[in-house]
């Protein structure tokens, strides 16, 4: 009789360790949010050297890239490679593309801008930046593995995070970040993003005679290889097919993600980043 192996438990991963690069360094979130943090720079840069405009809150808004912000003393806009385009109709080798100008170029010139401060032993507590880091000096006995080490420095920090809870009134400071990468990133998410890039992609790039149906249909067709929708005129004979009035609710939400999209591109322009429900001074 074959002998049944027990399952073994997977092990948990945290999602700090997740984040680890293989040279130990930190980054402050996933890979996908600073994947899209390009994409986004990049259709922004195309749009600024089209010369696009948005329409927006009864006025008009011209892209313009603020160079004097200190992200973009640090990132180079006018050395953005011109190729591949991602404002384009055709979904053709994005991924391929994306490859291309993330991993191949800007994640590899520009990783260590969002990179957080990294732990390490102290022989000197003198000239440490009070800012990036909290000094805790632990006596660990040296009887102890490394297993029961490692779980007693994270029970005391996380006592001390209940300490500092005790003493912190309201919320953080608007404009403050807990994460001290030189660019920090919060807020995020990789689903939304995603979709309001492609939406705003398509909307941008869309033929003549598109409509927001149009493109939600393009969407779902490209991205989750949906089946393009197609409206007919009621009549009698029709039955149960889907009418225009039957997609209000797709029509609104993509024309929200198109107008969220614009904020997004307008505060990224002054170096906020993904701020999408208004538009920052």
């Amino acid at each position: 009789m074959k002998k049944i192996k027990p399952k073994t438990r997977k092990k948990r991963q945290y999602t700090e360790d997740r984040r680890l690069g293989k040279d130990g360094e930190r980054v402050g979130q996933d890979i996908n949010i600073y994947r899209w943090f390009a994409l986004f720079l990049k259709i922004t840069k195309e749009l600024e050297d089209k010369k696009v405009k948005f329409d927006l809150l009864g006025k008009r808004y011209p892209i313009k890239i603020n160079t004097s912000h200190h992200w973009y003393k640090k990132i180079n806009i006018k050395t953005l490679p011109k190729s591949p385009k991602f404002l384009r109709f055709d979904f053709k080798n994005f991924y391929k593309d994306t490859r291309a100008f993330f991993d191949s170029y800007f994640w590899q010139k520009y990783r260590p801008l969002f990179l957080e401060p990294k732990s390490k032993i102290l022989t000197n507590l003198n000239n440490v930046d009070k800012e990036k880091y909290d000094v805790v000096a632990v006596a660990l006995p040296k009887s102890f593995s490394q297993r029961q080490k490692i779980s007693d420095i994270r029970l005391i920090l996380k006592q001390q995070d209940i300490d500092k809870l005790k003493y912190r009134k309201g919320r953080r400071k608007l404009g403050t970040s807990r994460h001290k990468a030189e660019i920090p990133i919060e807020g995020a998410k990789d689903n939304v993003l995603k979709r309001l890039f492609h939406i705003f992609r398509l909307s941008q790039t869309k033929k003549n005679n598109f409509t927001t149906l149009d493109v939600y249909s393009h969407y779902r067709n490209q991205i989750h290889k949906e089946s393009l929708i197609k409206i007919v005129r009621k009549t009698k004979h029709s039955g149960s097919a889907k009418t225009m009035k039957d997609y209000e609710s797709q029509i609104r939400n993509t024309m929200r993600d198109i107008r969220f999209t614009k904020f997004l591109i307008l505060n990224l322009c002054k170096g906020k980043f993904p701020v999408m429900k208004k538009l920052e001074k």
